[in-house]
């Protein structure tokens, strides 16, 4: 029975089955005790409101560049402008030394050099201010999206320590959870011939009770047992057969719900 199941089709590789938590229908909290902290509709709201409040910061961010990146292009633009007033008041003065000199050919070389000096100029200050703004761009949006990371494993984390402090008080107190897990399980192997259900040692007696209904899920002739099993945490449920191990306890629901959680986050 070393190997694993991972899904309800069966194949030859070891497989590992993780079933999502359900709670047993009719199962109450105990009277008197104060309602867990875990996650109550204000917890939600107030992780949505800070998502909310970091993306709006994160967009802030993003415009505030963009606004500087406009304000250096402009200073580039400026720039070039004066540069090719500079340059074409050279120019004017070359031609008008050429002039007075009498040469003709000065003249034309002098308009030539100078139009010439405009253009490289003028070009050159705008392809550095282009590579300046889409710089600034470039390093606001990764700014950006560093922040929204951050803010979202910081969230992510926050619900697990959560779920990893309420989940296993809720079968502590509500010990009848094993059984939608022992059901859901069961629908994984209904087709061998037999199953082995373990348990930790508090949840024997409620599993043993259910024992008939679980035998009913199975399929033909095929026996299903119960064991307690020390080694086992409250929560835990392993059922074996002759096809592998199926893990429906708590540490793979635990699991799960860090995985949608941070598929959400996405």
């Amino acid at each position: 029975m070393s190997r694993l199941i991972k899904g309800a089709i069966y194949e030859d590789e070891p497989k590992i089955v993780k079933v999502p938590v359900f709670k047993a229908a009719g199962a109450e909290e105990p009277e008197g005790e104060p309602e867990e902290p875990g996650l109550s509709q204000e917890a939600l709201e107030n992780m949505l409101a800070t998502i909310r409040q970091k993306e709006e910061h994160a967009s802030q961010m993003l415009r505030q560049a963009k606004i500087e990146a406009e304000i250096v292009k402009q200073e580039a633009k400026a720039a070039a402008d004066k540069v090719m007033d500079v340059a074409k008041n050279r120019a004017e003065q070359i031609h008008e030394e050429a002039r007075q000199q009498g040469y003709d050919q000065g003249v034309e070389e002098g308009r030539k050099a100078g139009a010439e000096q405009i253009r490289q100029e003028q070009h050159q200050i705008l392809v550095d201010a282009n590579a300046a703004a889409e710089r600034t761009i470039s390093e606001a949006r990764e700014s950006c999206k560093d922040y929204v990371i951050g803010a979202e494993n910081t969230i992510a984390e926050m619900v697990m320590r959560i779920a990893n402090k309420v989940l296993p008080q809720h079968f502590i107190d509500v010990p009848q959870l094993i059984l939608p897990l022992v059901r859901e399980a069961l629908q994984k192997v209904k087709d061998q011939p037999h199953v082995e259900v373990r348990v930790a040692p508090d949840a024997y007696e409620l599993v043993m009770m259910a024992q008939s209904e679980f035998q009913a899920q199975l399929e033909g002739s095929a026996t299903l047992s119960v064991k307690s099993d020390e080694s086992l945490k409250t929560g835990d449920c392993l059922l074996e057969s002759p096809n592998g191990v199926v893990d429906a306890g708590l540490a793979t629901q635990l699991q799960l719900v860090e995985q949608a959680v941070r598929n959400v986050m996405k």
